[in-house]
């Protein structure tokens, strides 16, 4: 559970996204426009409304953090991606169910009956000019 604008919300922590997401309307802060071009694990596109700065607070820690703005398959707040936990130098223990930041873990809570469903959330990302995960563009064949 975290608080965003004083209001408790519930974000998934999703180490196979790249980025974090918030679902429109979540946070009052101004929407910027978004280089970035994310896909899910299907392979289509995301409708991406831009990008927010916002702050919130997880546990007791207050942190600031730049999250895409995109509707998702969900009624969470959104999820924390992988940007997220290299920026904070976060990890998860799953054995201990723990968030370990440098300073102090926070104990990591599901919500009732996520286990059953099972939701599945992974979303990669292609800027502009390259695409994240590194692949390379394929060669276009030479004709003689």
């Amino acid at each position: 559970m975290c608080k965003i604008e004083g209001r408790a919300k519930r974000l998934i922590l999703d180490t196979g996204s790249n980025v974090s997401i918030l679902q429109p309307g979540v946070s009052d802060r101004e929407i910027q426009e978004s280089p970035l071009k994310p896909f899910g694990v299907t392979g289509e596109a995301l409708e991406v409304v831009g990008q927010q700065l916002v702050s919130f607070t997880l546990g007791e820690k207050g942190l600031s953090h730049t999250f895409l703005v995109c509707p998702l398959p969900t009624k969470v707040a959104g999820l924390l991606g992988m940007d997220f936990f290299e920026k904070f130098r976060a990890e998860i223990s799953v054995n201990d169910r723990i968030l370990r930041w440098s300073d102090k873990p926070e104990v990591l809570r599901e919500s009732p009956g996520t286990r059953e469903k099972r939701t599945a959330l992974t979303v990669f990302v292609q800027d502009k000019a390259r695409h994240s995960l590194g692949a390379k563009k394929p060669k276009e064949p030479v004709e003689d």
